[in-house]
């Protein structure tokens, strides 16, 4: 993610896989995260585009990305973060949060378990 990309009005990003324009909100935690992202060291000469980069300045590549994450021993996977995130929240904002246009899709997203009522 680009500097660009974030705005007063939210992140602009685009989903992956129908290209649809998103705007995610700023939320405090992540205006908190933005805040940390502005410290990071930044090498000299040379201008930073991207939130989080790397040694050089630059994007991290999938493996590079994925090299750090194990390195954090984290127990889960990176791509669980989002489920994690849709998962927290109410059904209503989960399909929004996702950006599926069917509730039935977002659901998928729901990590919580059903609860009914026993006999």
């Amino acid at each position: 993610m680009t500097w660009k990309q974030v705005k007063p009005d939210g992140i602009h990003v685009e989903q992956q896989k129908t290209g649809k324009p998103l705007i995610k909100q700023i939320t405090p935690r992540v205006q908190a995260a933005l805040a940390l992202a502005k410290t990071l060291p930044k090498p000299s000469n040379v201008e930073c585009w991207y939130v989080v980069h790397n040694r050089s300045g630059q994007r991290y590549t999938r493996s590079g990305f994925n090299s750090v994450w194990h390195r954090l021993n984290t127990g889960f996977h990176f791509h669980d973060l989002r489920r994690a995130g849709a998962t927290d929240m109410a059904d209503a904002d989960r399909a929004k949060f996702t950006g599926h246009t069917s509730s039935r899709m977002a659901e998928r997203y729901n990590a919580k378990p059903i609860e009914s009522p026993s006999h």
